[in-house]
This record gives C-alpha cells, structure tokens and sequence, in this order.
C-alpha cells in the first residue's frame, strides 16, 4: 500500500509519496512531491488541500497510509492517520545529515528546538508586525527588509541549538527556504550565521520542504530513510567556519592555484561551480592545519571567521553594522554564474 506523508508547516503544507515496495527496494527515483503555499486550521480546508495533493500526485487516499506530522501543534484525528505527531518530536537526526528546520521564528535542530522573540530591543511597528506574523499564519515576508527582521532573531538564538559535526552535511528545511525568498542573498546569510560551530560543512537546501516528511515517514518505516540518497537539494557549497585567520591554499582540478587569506571578524567567498572540487590547504589557530577536499555549489566556498558565539558582539558589530556588507559579498558571487 503506498504512503502519503503530509507535513503543515506554519505557512505551507507538503506532500510525500512513497509507492508500495520503493523504500524496501531502495527505489527512491519513483516517490512524488507536492507542496502548497497556504495553511489554515480550518478541517474543511485541510481536507480539500489533501484532496487536491492526491489530484496531482494521480492517487486515491482511500488506497494509501496516511501520515501526518505539523508544527506547530494541531489535531488531524479527523483524518485517520496510522501516524500523527508534531516535528519537534520527530527523530530527525536521520543518518549521515544534519537537519536545520527553519520557519518565521521557530529553529529545530537534533538538540532541540525554540519558538520565541525577543521584544527588548523593538519598536511598536516591530513588535506589531511580529505578532501578525505569529497571528496570521498566511502572511509571509515578501520583501528581504523584512525577512532579515524575522532571520535576525533567531541568529541570536543559543549556539547549543546548532552543534553539526563537519563530516555530516548540514540540511537547511522547513517553510523558510521555500518561500519566494528562497533565492534571494538574505537566505544564504542565515545558513552561514547559524552554523557557530568551528569546522568545514558542506551545505545544501531543501527548497520543497520534503525533509519532514521523510523524517516522518522514516519514524514508520525505517527503510524510508534511504529517499535521502536521492533528495533534490540544493547545494550551497562548502563553509570553512572558524576563528581567527584563516590561510587557504585552493588547488583546482585544472591545475591552478590560488591563496587565500581571510582575516578575523570577516566572511569571504571564492565563487566555485556546483559539482566543482577543489583540494584545500587550511591552517587556522581553531582549527589546526587541515588538508582535504571541498565542493562548490551555489554560493562556493565560504571562509567565515566572525564572533557568531559571542551573542552581543555578533549583534551590535555585525547585524547592526555590517550586514549590508556581508550580503553584497553573497551577491557578488551569486552574479559570477550568471
């Protein structure tokens, strides 16, 4: 029997379909996605977005194992599900990857979760314009200015939240990265900003929001896990993260060379072609003298050697001062491909 998987994020809902026998057989190229740009609690519409997800996806319900999972919490007993949860409550430390869902002012990682908003330091309109984005679940930021408001806030959420490890590719999900924003430069700076941690990531993008509903479907069935293999994600590029300077050799695949040196307290990007692969040279005072091979992407390889651990330092100095700055660097690289 197939399995529908559908996920109710805060601004989008999206569907998952794993044939009969795909996740046994290890054929992940057959499962279908479908993603739609509205939410509401209302059962009557959830029903018909369900109906109008097994239109596109050519499926009967009545035929298939219905999971759902949302966030935040709601009741779809109305429904029948055999499996219904909540995402915070989902195992999503899914083998070999490190999921980072994202979502208005919500961040959940392997080591937890958090939902809040500093006030302290808004104005009235601010304060205003954040609890409509809470109370009104169909308003999304449709311009960057805004969108850097709400990414702003949770960058200053605490370092134990995102705790990669450098050998597991870092996965950014959830509604914030498949909205209309989700190529524009303030959505690269959120990926780079959340990762606190010293180490080289190689980092990707789930523009269809699918990663949920595989971490739901994999809670029921385990040999769902390996949809992973054949996910389309978005490759961002390799980020070297650390303290203090940096020197970097980069050796390119046709032979040339070049040095890089990036100094503390900046963010430096060395535009490389997705599917690219270069061999690096690092020595860093953090991280040691390191000698391996990264990858480009989108973006390319990152060297960023800001004070993101230091909380106010990295708000006063950086978001205050310098996001402009950091942003037209990711610009800049973004029109080397173009």
């Amino acid at each position: 029997m197939p399995t529908l998987s559908m996920y109710v994020g805060f601004s989008e809902m999206s569907f998952l379909l794993i044939p009969d026998g795909a996740a046994e057989t290890g054929d992940s190229k057959k499962y279908k996605t479908f993603t739609f740009p509205y939410v509401s609690d209302n059962p009557a519409f959830v029903k018909e977005v369900l109906h109008v997800a097994c239109k596109e996806l050519k499926v009967d319900i009545k035929e298939c194992q219905l999971l759902v999972s949302s966030f935040p919490s709601a009741s779809f007993d109305y429904l029948n599900p055999v499996l219904s949860t909540t995402l915070e409550k989902l195992p999503i430390n899914l083998q070999n990857i490190y999921p980072i869902f994202v979502s208005n002012f919500t961040l959940i990682t392997p080591n937890g979760f958090m939902s809040a908003v500093d006030t302290s330091s808004l104005d009235a309109n601010e304060v205003n314009s954040f609890a409509n984005l809470v109370l009104y679940r169909q308003i999304i930021p449709n311009d960057s200015f805004d969108q850097y408001n709400v990414d702003n806030s949770i960058k200053l959420y605490p370092v134990e939240l995102v705790l990669p490890q450098p050998n597991a590719p870092v996965i950014f999900s959830g509604d914030r990265f498949s909205t209309l924003l989700k190529e524009e430069s303030s959505t690269y700076m959120l990926c780079f900003d959340l990762i606190k941690t010293p180490g080289i990531f190689t980092l990707k993008l789930d523009h269809q929001n699918v990663l949920p509903n595989i971490a739901l479907s994999t809670a029921y069935n385990k040999e769902n896990s390996r949809l992973l293999e054949d996910m389309e994600l978005t490759t961002l590029g390799t980020l070297i993260n650390a303290s203090g300077r940096v020197e970097c050799l980069v050796e390119s695949e046709d032979g040339s060379s070049v040095l890089l040196q990036v100094e503390e307290n900046d963010l430096f990007i060395y535009p490389m072609l997705n599917g690219a692969q270069s061999r690096v040279l690092i020595k860093n005072s953090t991280l040691g003298t390191i000698d391996t091979t990264v990858s480009g992407g989108r973006v390319g390889l990152i060297i960023d050697t800001r004070a993101k651990c230091s909380q106010n330092y990295f708000k006063k100095k950086f978001i205050a001062e310098n996001l402009k700055n950091w942003v037209s660097r990711i610009e800049e690289a973004l029109c080397t491909y173009q």
